[in-house]
């Protein structure tokens, strides 16, 4: 398995696209009013044979 986590959400899309996996990407919403500049992955899981990417910005 490939370790994406920390990775910025455009390197992430690259890599799985290079290795032919499906994947569904999830941001996850700021508790405060904060747009932040960074896009990385924080977790990821496997659903019915897709892998979910969860992204906050920082």
């Amino acid at each position: 398995m490939i370790d994406i986590i920390g990775y910025d959400i455009e390197t992430v899309k690259q890599i799985l696209d290079k290795n032919n996996i499906k994947y569904k990407i999830v941001i996850t919403e700021p508790v405060k009013h904060y747009k932040g500049y960074q896009k990385r992955v924080l977790k990821t899981k496997f659903e019915e044979g897709i892998l979910s990417v969860i992204v906050a910005e920082f």
